[in-house]
């Protein structure tokens, strides 16, 4: 298991509310697999200079309806550059599987070595 998703489902499991298994929140399982597809490497092209400096830790706001309604970036050096535009544009995109919570946050860790 690759040190990313070790660090997204430990982080995840406070924010998804533990080990349940109920669908008041999405799995981590869920999160992470829609997660794992923004295209980092698009978004650190615009910006080469920022490749290789650490974890890029997003801010997600999820609704119920699975819906990513907030995405930022916040730790720098990555914040308000064209890189956090980017990824949270990616973020923004994912959507994760319904749940009956009215919403969900969480920080999720994107490698960045």
């Amino acid at each position: 298991m690759s040190k990313l998703v070790l660090i997204s489902i430990i982080v995840l499991t406070a924010a998804c509310g533990g080990l349940s298994s109920d669908r008041q929140k999405p799995s981590k399982f869920n999160i992470v697999k829609n997660l794992q597809k923004v295209d980092l490497n698009k978004c650190l092209s615009l910006d080469p200079k920022m490749r290789g400096k650490g974890m890029i830790k997003v801010r997600i706001v999820a609704i119920s309806s699975g819906k990513v309604v907030i995405a930022k970036v916040k730790n720098e050096p990555y914040r308000e550059t064209i890189l956090a535009d980017c990824l949270e544009n990616e973020v923004l995109r994912q959507r994760f599987s319904t749940f009956k919570d009215p919403k969900i946050t969480f920080t999720f860790p994107y490698k960045n070595w």
